[in-house]
């Protein structure tokens, strides 16, 4: 069973910048625990507000009735499968893992059920999703830590920019290859270079 570590509406204020008014429930889940979907569920946003709000969350829409918005906060993983907005997620499939994003004190799951952009308490409406794949529903089933999680590739990090006395010396060195200016076309030799006579000037020749 699942355990509410917050209910609906008015609370004391768990956290300095956590609302008094509480949009959904909480659900007690260690960081790691992964929710399924108990039916096809439509993407509507998948939102990352760091340390502020809800953390890491995902929207979703029942495709059978619009008007409702459901969304999990404060995941460690809101995405896994990938998806884009407005795709499917299909029924069985993962949608998330929970995790301690956001503002908040401990690890738990953010519920909350918005019917035309309006929260209602969200108790009513915990059988789209369940802790446990294929049974049951989020108040239902236990969040455990899927112990064989997939880890997703660390992407490298960034060649560091080359520092400004880098980039002079980049320069200089360009510079000694092709003379001054950005032509970087072989010069021709002295030799192959004609002479620009002003027809306004004479030439002293007998002087």
């Amino acid at each position: 069973m699942a355990v509410i570590t917050s209910d609906f509406g008015k609370r004391p204020k768990p956290c300095p910048t956590c609302s008094e008014n509480h949009k959904g429930i909480d659900l007690r889940a260690p960081v790691g625990s992964p929710i399924y979907a108990n039916q096809d569920l439509k993407v509507s946003r998948i939102v990352d507000t760091g340390k502020e709000g809800y953390g890491k969350a995902l929207y979703v829409k029942d495709p059978n009735d619009p008007s409702k918005e459901y969304i999990f906060g404060h995941l460690d993983d809101n995405n896994p499968g990938g998806y884009k907005v407005g795709q499917t997620v299909p029924e069985g499939t993962l949608l998330g893992y929970s995790g301690k994003t956001g503002a908040n004190e401990s690890p738990h799951v953010h519920y909350e059920v918005r019917k035309n952009g309006v929260p209602i308490d969200p108790k009513k409406d915990t059988g789209i999703a369940t802790f446990e794949k294929g049974t049951g529903n989020l108040l239902t089933t236990t969040a455990k830590v899927d112990k064989n999680r997939p880890t997703k590739p660390v992407q490298p990090p960034a060649a560091p920019g080359k520092t400004l006395p880098e980039l002079q010396a980049a320069r200089e060195r360009e510079k000694n290859k092709t003379g001054p200016g950005s032509n970087t076309r072989p010069r021709p030799e002295r030799k192959d270079v004609g002479i620009l006579i002003n027809p306004r000037h004479k030439l002293n020749d007998g002087d």
